[in-house]
């Protein structure tokens, strides 16, 4: 049974409450002992996320969207099995408690609390938090999908059906299996198809590199054929992950593209 506008309500106040208590007063003060990396050097976690999810999951104990499963980000890696379990519950809970980790670690106002409802393995509610301006994107099941803030009307989020090819999109490189980058790259000169690989282009931890339609990618200047990583501008150390050192090798194939 899909939530009721008053779970949704209280399903928000809830995430609104963690990101005021744990998320925001830690932005910008985290200390150095505060911050740990899980699987690879640029996945971390942080006190917030933790207690974050923790608020968000005691509060969801209480009952107030009847009984549910909690599957929060940083409960998976101590109960790797709890995934598992959402096709078969009656209701799950799925919670991101900072998503964007990154970014939040390193003072970047480009992170958010995501939260899906799951019933009986089908979405039917999400939620995408903004702390740092309080608002939020919700969709619902058969509902569209709402721009929201606390001193306004929601308001619905639509997309044209014809839609202009002027008005373009964007999808990062690294969204794409890593064998395909270098041909999707290479496919830069291609019209409706360009590489983009430059300042306009990097996402908020400096990686690079995407596919968007009618633009023409700016050239860059010649650069060493060192990869350089994106995450901390320096040259790539050894131990890097290799998702990192996938992201290095499609930035290389989109600078080149751009040549």
């Amino acid at each position: 049974m899909p939530l009721t506008r008053d779970e949704e309500s209280f399903l928000i106040d809830i995430v609104r409450e963690a990101a005021r208590q744990h998320i925001l007063p830690r932005f910008r003060a985290l200390p150095e002992d505060a911050i740990a990396s899980k699987t690879a050097d640029d996945d971390l976690v942080t006190i917030a996320d933790q207690q974050a999810e923790k608020h968000i999951a005691a509060a969801l104990a209480g009952g107030a969207l009847g009984e549910v499963l909690v599957v929060g980000e940083e409960a998976v890696e101590e109960d790797p099995g709890l995934p598992g379990r959402i096709p078969g519950a009656a209701r799950a809970v799925i919670v991101d408690p900072v998503d964007g980790t990154w970014n939040f670690a390193h003072g970047l106002a480009n992170f958010g609390v995501i939260v899906a409802v799951v019933e009986e393995g089908e979405t039917v509610f999400s939620l995408l938090y903004d702390p740092v301006v309080d608002d939020w994107i919700l969709a619902r099941k058969g509902g569209g999908t709402w721009f929201c803030r606390p001193d306004a009307e929601p308001r619905r989020l639509t997309m044209p059906v014809h839609p202009s090819p002027a008005t373009g999109g964007f999808l990062p490189l690294r969204l794409f299996p890593l064998a395909d980058q270098p041909r999707l790259a290479a496919e830069g000169g291609s019209p409706g198809r360009q590489a983009i690989c430059g300042p306009d282009r990097r996402d908020a931890s400096g990686m690079c590199g995407g596919i968007a339609p009618g633009i023409t990618p700016p050239r860059q200047p010649a650069r060493s054929r060192r990869a350089r990583c994106g995450r901390c501008a320096t040259g790539r150390p050894r131990g890097h992950s290799r998702r990192h050192s996938g992201r290095a090798a499609g930035r290389d194939a989109a600078r080149r593209a751009g040549r």
